[in-house]
């Protein structure tokens, strides 16, 4: 669906079951929603169905049976979705995600993951809520030697896949929001579009030598990806800890033509950020759009396009800070509305 497209969603209430926790806003989602106009937030995104009229689902991993599938109306409140086919649609579900010790990994234990093995191209996620149910608070994985923390489901994360739509969903709590990958040999665009995606900090992070990572949409490699119309949220504070909003790294292929386009950013380390190949001198980043982003929160750098990338391979246009403002770089500040946010620096 285009930018300029508008849709509508039905009026129904947004509630979790009594056993949860958590409670999800009540507030259905607006009569109409224009991507890239009006904003997500947590109660106008996400699945448009009462938890009470879906289906209770017990299972920990749910696999897809075929292609063309279609998901529609799950409640999974200790489990995640693995998909193995090509254009499965995954709709009005929630997922809890919950602590599986076989997923050993943060691509493993996502609320929707796509397998790497297999044709898994095309398919579309939306008005799908994520939410860990025993999502661990800063200040449990903060303490001293809190590998207790690992007991629950501390590190997961949104949505890791190839080639896929994800649009109006909400997701937060999570490490990383969304993480369009790239299979070798296969540069199939994802695109992300009109979702709240919200990450948390983590103290204690046992894959990460150097802290915890939060990224609300991090590709790995593709071209064409769509970044369009996102409410990205992530910590802040007196110290702003690693992560980004929107961030490039090209770790497994090539980043080229992607489109980072009128979206909302709180927050992160870095707002939006263009690194080169992990090893240094690898695939790079090339034709990378940055336009009609509103930047506000806190942060290091509204955007970063790092010296190995070449800031001559990324356009960067009209950016400004948000009506609340924007504050960065240690004490830099924007009123609402009156900069262009264009930063290059070196790392």
């Amino acid at each position: 669906m285009s930018a300029s497209t508008a849709e509508s969603t039905a009026p129904l209430t947004h509630t979790w079951a009594p056993a949860v926790a958590r409670t999800v806003p009540s507030t259905p989602p607006a009569p109409s929603f224009s991507i890239g106009t009006n904003e997500p937030t947590w109660s106008n995104s996400g699945c448009r169905v009462a938890v009470s009229a879906l289906k209770y689902d017990s299972r920990t991993n749910v696999v897809t049976s075929y292609d063309g599938q279609v998901i529609s109306g799950l409640y999974l409140p200790h489990g995640r979705i693995e998909v193995r086919h090509a254009n499965v649609t995954i709709r009005d579900c929630v997922i809890g995600v919950g602590w599986d010790s076989s997923r050993a990994y943060i691509q493993n234990n996502c609320g929707i993951v796509h397998k790497p093995s297999a044709n898994t191209s095309g398919n579309l996620i939306e008005y799908v809520t994520i939410d860990p149910t025993n999502a661990a608070s800063p200040v449990t994985a903060g303490r001293a030697g809190a590998r207790d923390v690992w007991g629950n489901d501390a590190q997961t994360s949104g949505i890791y896949g190839y080639g896929m739509t994800v649009r109006r969903c909400a997701i937060r709590h999570v490490t990383d929001g969304v993480m369009p990958d790239v299979k070798v040999g296969q540069m199939a665009p994802s695109r992300v579009e009109g979702n709240y995606i919200e990450t948390r900090w983590l103290a204690y992070d046992r894959d990460q030598r150097d802290g915890t990572h939060n990224d609300g949409v991090q590709l790995a490699g593709g071209n064409g990806h769509v970044i369009r119309g996102n409410t990205l949220r992530n910590p802040s504070g007196n110290s702003v800890v690693k992560g980004q909003c929107v961030v490039l790294t090209p770790y497994h292929g090539p980043i080229t033509n992607t489109v980072i386009d009128r979206n909302w950013m709180y927050g992160a380390y870095t707002q939006v950020s263009a690194w080169p190949h992990l090893s240094e001198g690898g695939p790079n980043c090339s034709g990378t759009t940055i336009t009609g982003n509103r930047h506000g929160g806190q942060c290091v750098w509204p955007i970063l396009v790092t010296p190995e990338v070449k800031a001559s391979s990324v356009a960067i246009g009209s950016n400004v800070a948000g009506p609340a403002g924007l504050t960065w770089n240690n004490g830099r500040t924007a009123a609402g509305g009156s900069i262009k946010v264009n930063v290059t620096a070196a790392r």
